[in-house]
């Protein structure tokens, strides 16, 4: 069932990508924001997982450097150092661990250097200022989309996420823990719905400084702080939420 949610979002990945790079970058924006971990193909072994982000990562890089102006490189974009230095700094960290080796390598992996490489994918990316606006809308996109699932799981207990896949291909320590009295949507646990609230709320203040005085797109983006602010108050996280009174 994992493999055919893949394929069903990733098809229209690549048409897009092979159409309009930014479309399709928008949508694969989208899909990092509001898709579960756990939606993956398991490997054997001590292989990594092939996560519906790495296949969107991957799929991205083929097309970039199709599209990619030849100028551009990843050493001349924004943040290129501070995340050389947070890689160095984790990579120091994965050489002197007591834990597990191989799931502390997946973890890397995962948390360095997917997220460093799809950034800096996206920066050298944008040619202009609409660009970057379609890719901000698509990120917000996401985060309401998750805050409206985490509405409804609050007041139905109905999360999608636990009909649809399991966590037999997760590494250890990566459990799904929702259904048992946590709103978590189609994150890992509360406190990362919570966390991912938090995050789009610039977002949404950026869009409706934007948006030009445009009624009706700015009572949306109001729907959509809503929504965020619900969510991040159902994730019944202390951190997120003093965040968010700070914000």
């Amino acid at each position: 069932l994992s493999i055919l949610i893949l394929l069903g979002l990733l098809v229209p990945l690549w048409i897009l990508l092979r159409r309009d790079f930014i479309k399709g970058l928008c949508y694969g924006v989208f899909l990092c924001v509001s898709m579960p971990t756990y939606l993956r193909i398991p490997l054997p072994g001590g292989l990594p997982q092939l996560t519906i982000y790495r296949l969107i990562l991957i799929s991205a890089l083929f097309f970039w450097f199709r599209y990619r102006d030849p100028a551009q490189r990843f050493s001349k974009a924004p943040l290129f150092g501070v995340f050389c230095f947070w890689a160095i700094a984790n990579l120091l960290s994965l050489f002197f661990t007591t834990g597990d080796f191989v799931v502390s390598l997946k973890r890397y992996l995962d948390f360095v250097v997917e997220a460093a490489v799809f950034f800096l994918l996206l920066v050298t990316s944008l040619r202009t200022r609409d660009d970057a606006l379609r890719v901000l809308r698509a990120a917000c996109l996401g985060v309401a989309f998750v805050a409206a699932l985490a509405f409804i799981e609050k007041y139905t207990r109905f999360n999608p996420v636990n009909y649809l896949l399991s966590n037999a291909g997760a590494d250890s320590g990566e459990e799904y823990h929702a259904g048992f009295g946590d709103v978590s949507a189609t994150y890992q646990h509360r406190i990362l719905l919570g966390t991912g609230m938090v995050m789009g709320f610039p977002l949404v203040f950026a869009l409706m400084l934007a948006a030009q005085r445009r009624l009706a797109r700015i009572r949306l983006l109001w729907l959509f702080l809503a929504l965020m602010l619900a969510g991040c108050y159902f994730a019944n996280s202390r951190g997120p939420w003093l965040a968010a009174v700070l914000a």
